[in-house]
């Protein structure tokens, strides 16, 4: 029965936040995937990234979705942090703050991105470059925020 009771460190529900960013970074990349075309949309995939370890060698795709998926276990530990009470995002309603940390996030990587990959920078090459790419980068942050929001359960005190 124990393996059912969350873990609750510092105000953040560790369980309920890593399951809220599996789903949501699934959610992510399939949009990312799946909207290609529809409305002028690229494609974005994000497993790409996984060329940037291992180049174009058999297992880049399972590489750069475990990265996919492990990044956003870190932003999402970060949002469960920021939402938990008396922090900034927990005066709202969970959808709306995960939504605005998503598109926070999701801006500032595309900036980030931008100045690594104009400075040169390996680890920005699969970034979006073009407008319309970086657009709909910041928007499937926000939509995986808004998930993240959706399924991450605030511990109650």
């Amino acid at each position: 029965m124990e393996l059912f009771l969350s873990v609750v460190v510092g105000g953040v529900n560790f369980r309920s936040a890593v399951i809220a960013c599996l789903l949501s970074a699934y959610i992510m990349w399939f949009l990312g995937i799946w909207l290609e075309g529809i409305f002028g949309l690229p494609r974005l995939d994000f497993a790409q990234f996984g060329k940037l370890y291992i180049g174009d060698r058999q297992g880049w795709w399972s590489v750069g979705m475990a990265t996919h998926f492990l990044t956003k276990m870190v932003w999402g530990i970060l949002y469960a942090w920021l939402a938990s009470p008396p922090n900034v995002l927990s005066t709202m309603a969970q959808w709306l703050s995960g939504f605005l940390f998503g598109i926070v996030l999701g801006i500032v990587l595309v900036v980030v991105g931008a100045i690594g990959k104009s400075l040169g920078g390996k680890a920005f090459e699969y970034m979006p470059a073009r407008a319309n790419e970086q657009v709909f980068y910041v928007i499937l942050y926000g939509i995986f925020g808004f998930f993240v929001g959706v399924f991450y359960t605030v511990p109650t005190q």
